[in-house]
């Protein structure tokens, strides 16, 4: 039997993503008074978490390590559980290693697990039925757009998209349950920022976050700086 040469790399190429992990598709629903989102994931076998219970909303983030993100959808419904506002996704990061990312957005603290059995992963919500309450919403950190700011800006549109620390301001520090600190940034014209430690900004880079300030370097015109942002200096201007 003869196989057409572009349907046969068509069935490879398919396969190759697969083994390489996908995530393929979600469900939710209620099991024994726990709130469960189904995530059928094919060779994916590596996960990593983080909490972040200073932001508003709380975030509870799945990152689906060596995955690629096939749902059909970005944004997910959510069936009357109390504490949960909504379910997000996206491919977080391509290189050097595919990241897939989940965002549970909670207006409450809930316990959680997660479980892993052949190709699913099911994260089991204790809470109660009945719609969530919406926080506040944080005073110190509005972003100019609804973007999802644990998507990553891709390199093709970093001149217009990454921060750029010579023109915008700290606005707060946030820090993760695991003691991880992140910035709230803000700049004219563009969407509110939060960045750790290690991430790209416009000619550099975050070298560090601490308590009050955040540290960047950057070369501007093939010359080295470094540059900090303090709260001191937001609350010495009034702002």
């Amino acid at each position: 039997m003869k196989t057409r040469l572009p349907v046969l790399l068509g069935l490879l190429w398919g396969a190759s993503v697969l083994g390489a992990g996908t995530l393929a598709s979600l469900s939710t629903g209620w099991h024994e008074g726990q709130y469960l989102v189904k995530i059928y994931a094919p060779g994916v076998t590596d996960y990593q978490t983080l909490w972040l219970s200073r932001t508003t909303p709380k975030m509870l983030v799945i990152d689906f390590m060596d995955a690629t993100y096939r749902l059909p959808k970005r944004r997910y419904p959510v069936r009357e559980a109390a504490g949960l506002l909504a379910i997000r996704g996206s491919q977080f990061q391509t290189e050097p290693r595919r990241i897939a990312r989940l965002v549970l957005d909670l207006s409450d603290s809930l316990p959680y697990s997660i479980q892993h059995k052949a190709d699913t992963f099911v994260v089991a919500l204790t809470t109660a039925r009945g719609k969530a309450r919406r926080p506040e919403v944080f005073t110190s950190f509005t972003p100019k757009t609804a973007r999802d700011p644990f998507t990553p800006w891709f390199q093709a549109e970093s001149k217009d998209t990454l921060f750029n620390p010579l023109k915008g301001e700290l606005v707060g520090i946030v820090e993760s349950d695991q003691g991880e600190r992140y910035a709230l940034l803000q700049e004219p014209s563009k969407p509110g920022f939060i960045l750790k430690k290690g991430d790209p900004v416009l000619n550099g880079v975050v070298l560090a976050v601490t308590s009050n300030s955040v540290v960047f370097y950057v070369k501007q015109k093939g010359i080295p700086r470094r540059i900090v942002l303090s709260m001191e200096k937001r609350k010495a201007t009034g702002r």
